[in-house]
């Protein structure tokens, strides 16, 4: 039910990946699943200089997907499994690293039978940057059900648009934003599904 973990992370120095000090940018999730000897360490999470938002949803398929390939122990990933523990390893730096975490959550998809408020950070926003904001039924296709169009980005941070629940039928959606300004157009699904149910 909870597969999608979300932290947000801070660290210092370089960006290298190379096994040496100053090296090892990047983070893994690590859980233990009951009879399975050892853990299960997730892929690579790269991390670059300053603050990294990191959302991964951990119950892919195949299972083992989620597991690096180096891993020794029984690969069984999490999807459908019972978890016992799981941590945060922040870095694979063999040096010494500052580094600092604001948050880790572990959450299940986003559920909804009202309003729902979905917020996005455009960083190269221009003063006639304006959004679209669309619910699709697949994601990928960017595609779907136009809830709001000709809105404008606040350029000076986050951004939020209030979608209603009941313009939409049960169901699950993958909501994606296209923001368009004079200097061309670019388009983003959100980092999990949203459930509509009544």
């Amino acid at each position: 039910q909870y597969h999608y973990a979300q932290f947000r992370m801070w660290i210092d120095g370089p960006f290298s990946l190379g096994f040496e000090p100053g090296g090892g940018s990047m983070a893994r999730l690590i859980w233990t699943v009951p009879g399975v000897p050892g853990h299960q360490n997730s892929d690579d999470l790269v991390l670059y200089p300053g603050w990294n938002d990191i959302t991964i949803d951990l119950a892919t398929n195949p299972a083992v997907k989620i597991v690096e390939i180096e891993q020794k122990a029984p690969k069984v990933g999490w999807a459908g499994k019972q978890i016992l523990s799981m941590r945060l390893d922040p870095n694979e730096d063999i040096g010494l690293r500052n580094w600092r975490v604001d948050f880790v959550r572990l959450t299940e998809t986003p559920t909804t039978r009202s309003s729902y408020s979905i917020t996005f950070a455009d960083t190269a926003a221009q003063p006639d940057s304006t959004y679209e904001v669309y619910a699709d039924t697949a994601f990928g296709t960017f595609g779907g059900r136009l809830l709001g169009s000709a809105l404008p980005v606040n350029t000076g941070g986050v951004t939020t648009f209030t979608m209603r629940a009941g313009a939409l039928p049960v169901g699950t959606y993958w909501i994606w934003v296209k923001v368009k300004n004079s200097v061309g157009e670019t388009k983003r699904y959100a980092n999990a599904p949203l459930k509509v149910v009544k």
